[in-house]
C-alpha cells in the first residue's frame, strides 16, 4: 500500500547537464551501480509501465536522458510513454548487451561493452550520434577485405587508376546511343564474374538471350557462330561455372520489383555486383513528373546498394540529345534527373566511341569519368579502351 517511488531520486546530482539513465527496476539501479554508475540512474517501482507525473518535477531541470530499457515489447512500450512525457527530443533509447544491467552482471558482460552500448545510444527524435571509434571495428575490417576499401578491379589497369576500384555504391554509365554502353557494361559484368564476384544483370531493351550472345562471344574472344559446336560447348561450361545470373525478364519492370529482384539475389545467391540496363525500363510511364520518378529511382538505388546491401550497382542511363545539337560529347548534365545523380551516384562514366582513325588500327571508346566519389580516383580523368 505504500505510494510508488521514482527509486534512485536521492542520488541524481545537482549538476543538470549530466544525463539521468532510466531502467525498469530498483534491482537494475543497483546492477548500474556495481557496473561503475553511482549516481543519476533512477527507476520507478513497478516496471517499464509505471510513471506518475509528480516526478517530472524532479527530472524537469535535467538536459539528457538514457532510457535503459529492456528491449522487449513492455520495454520499447514504456521507453516511447517515458520519452513522451520528458520529450523525444531529450531522450536516447540504449540497448545493453543482455535484457537489463542485472543479466549483464550474471553472464559478466565486460562493463566496456555496456559503455559502448550506453555511448551509441539512439536518440529518440532527430539521428544518432555516435563517437569516432564505433567505425573502428567497421574499418578493421574493411581493411582486412581490400574489395570493400580499394574496390573490385575492372580488367583494365587504366581505368582503375581512373575509378580508384569499383566498390559498393551506384554507379551510373551513359553515352550516346550506339556509343557502347551495353558492351562495356556486359564486359564488366564478365570480369566480375570471372574474378569470382557474384553478378546479377538485367537486359530490359535487349533480350536476355542477346546478353547471353554477347557473353559466349565475350568466352569465346570471336564471333561464336564461326567456333565448332565443342567449343561453344565448353563456353558455356565455363560460363556455368561462374556466379554469373541474368534477370529472365524483357520489357518494363517497376522499381519495386526490380529492388525486390536485387535484394532476393543478393540475400539468397551473395550477389554482389549488379547491372541495369537500362533506366527508360524502370521508370513509371503513367507518372506526370518523370524527373522526380528519375529521382525516387537513383535515390533508392544508391541507399539500397551501399548502406542497405553492400553491392556495386552499374545503371545505365540514356542521355537527351542536347549534346547532337551542341556537337560535343555527352556530359552528366545531359541526363534527365541529373541533379539527383550528381547527389546520389558514386561514379558517372560517359562512354564516347572514337571516329575511325588512320593511326589507330582497332576500334576504340574513350571513357570520361565525369564524377567519381573514391579518394583515390580521378574526376574528371578519361581513359581509351580497345572496343
Amino acid at each position: 500500500g505504500a505510494p510508488a517511488q521514482l527509486y534512485g531520486a536521492d542520488r541524481l546530482d545537482a549538476n543538470t547537464l549530466l544525463p539521468v539513465y532510466f531502467t525498469e527496476g530498483e534491482l537494475d539501479v543497483v546492477a548500474m551501480h556495481d557496473l561503475g554508475w553511482r549516481g543519476n540512474v533512477v527507476s520507478g517501482t513497478a516496471g517499464a509501465g509505471t510513471w506518475k507525473d509528480e516526478w517530472l518535477d524532479e527530472l524537469e531541470p535535467y538536459k539528457h536522458f538514457v532510457l535503459c530499457y529492456d528491449a522487449d515489447d513492455s520495454g520499447e512500450k514504456g521507453a516511447n510513454m517515458l520519452a513522451a512525457k520528458l520529450g523525444r527530443d531529450r531522450c536516447s533509447r540504449a540497448v545493453l548487451p543482455r535484457k537489463d544491467a542485472g543479466e549483464c552482471i550474471a553472464h559478466r558482460v565486460e562493463v566496456e561493452q555496456v559503455r559502448r552500448a550506453i555511448a551509441i545510444a539512439k536518440p529518440m527524435s532527430g539521428a544518432r550520434v555516435v563517437p569516432l571509434s564505433y567505425y573502428a571495428a567497421e574499418i578493421e575490417q574493411s581493411i582486412e577485405e581490400p574489395d570493400r576499401l580499394i574496390g573490385y578491379a575492372t580488367g583494365s589497369s587504366n581505368l582503375d587508376r581512373c575509378l580508384g576500384g569499383d566498390r559498393a555504391g551506384l554507379t551510373v554509365v551513359t553515352g550516346d546511343s550506339g556509343a557502347g554502353k551495353t558492351t562495356f557494361t556486359a564486359w564488366q559484368a564478365w570480369e566480375r564474374a570471372r574474378a569470382g564476384i557474384p553478378v546479377l544483370v538485367s537486359a530490359f531493351e535487349q533480350a536476355p538471350r542477346r546478353f547471353a550472345e554477347k557473353l559466349l562471344r565475350m568466352q569465346l574472344g570471336r564471333e561464336f557462330t564461326g567456333a565448332t559446336k565443342e567449343e561453344r560447348d565448353a563456353a558455356w561450361v565455363a560460363l556455368d561455372a561462374m556466379p554469373f545470373y541474368v534477370i529472365a525478364h524483357q520489357g518494363r519492370l517497376s522499381y519495386d520489383d526490380l529492388a525486390a529482384t536485387i535484394r532476393y539475389a543478393a540475400r539468397r545467391l551473395d550477389v554482389r555486383w549488379v547491372l541495369v540496363d537500362h533506366l527508360g525500363y524502370v521508370q513509371d510511364q503513367e507518372t506526370r513528373d518523370s524527373v522526380r520518378d528519375i529521382e525516387k529511382i537513383v535515390q533508392g538505388l544508391a541507399l539500397m546498394s551501399d548502406r542497405e546491401l553492400g553491392v556495386c550497382v552499374w545503371l545505365v542511363a540514356h542521355p537527351s540529345n542536347m549534346n547532337i545539337a551542341q556537337q560535343r560529347r555527352v556530359q552528366m548534365g545531359d541526363l534527365k534527373g541529373a541533379s539527383a545523380i550528381r547527389q546520389e551516384a558514386f561514379n558517372v562514366i560517359v562512354v564516347e566511341r572514337k571516329a575511325p582513325s588512320p593511326s589507330r588500327a582497332y576500334p576504340s571508346t574513350t571513357l570520361h569519368l565525369d564524377k567519381v566519389r573514391a579518394e583515390w580516383g580521378l574526376a574528371g580523368s578519361s581513359c581509351t579502351l580497345a572496343f
